[in-house]
C-alpha cells in the first residue's frame, strides 16, 4: 500500500511539474506578446471610435437638416386649417419633430464620447489601455 502511495505521489509531482512548465512558458509568451497586443488594441480603439464618431455625427447632421427643412412645413400645415385637421395629424407632426430633435441631440452626445476616446487613444495611449482594462474588469 505504501508502494502504491509512493507511485501515486511521484505521478502527481510529475504532473504538477509539467503543469508548472506550461504555465511558465505561457507567461513568457504573454510577456513577449503584450506590447504587440497593446499596440493593436490602441489601433483598434482609434478606428473603432473614429467610425463611431463619424456615424453619430452624420446621424445628428442628417436629423438636424431634416428638422430644419421639415419643421416649418409641418408648423405651417398645422396652422393652416387648424380646425379642419384632426388632432392626430397635429400631434404626429409635433412628435416627429421632437423625436428627430432628441435623437440628433443624443447622437451628438455619443459622437462627443467617441471623439474623446479617439483623442485619448492617440494622445495618452497608456491611459486609454488602463480605461479599456478597467472597462473589461467591470
Amino acid at each position: 500500500m505504501t508502494e502504491n502511495a509512493d507511485v501515486m505521489g511521484d505521478k502527481i509531482r510529475e504532473s504538477f511539474g509539467t503543469l508548472l512548465e506550461y504555465v511558465e512558458k505561457g507567461a513568457g509568451f504573454a510577456a513577449e506578446q503584450a506590447p504587440l497586443v497593446a499596440q493593436e488594441l490602441i489601433r483598434w480603439g482609434f478606428w473603432n471610435h473614429a467610425i463611431g464618431a463619424v456615424t453619430a455625427l452624420a446621424t445628428a447632421v442628417v436629423l438636424g437638416f431634416a428638422v430644419k427643412r421639415y419643421f416649418p412645413v409641418i408648423a405651417a400645415e398645422c396652422r393652416k386649417d387648424i380646425l379642419d385637421q384632426s388632432i392626430e395629424i397635429q400631434l404626429f407632426g409635433g412628435l416627429a419633430v421632437a423625436v428627430a430633435t432628441i435623437t440628433a441631440g443624443i447622437s451628438t452626445g455619443v459622437a462627443v464620447g467617441h471623439v474623446k476616446m479617439l483623442v485619448m487613444s492617440q494622445v495618452a495611449p497608456r491611459v486609454f489601455l488602463i480605461e479599456k482594462i478597467r472597462d473589461a474588469l467591470n
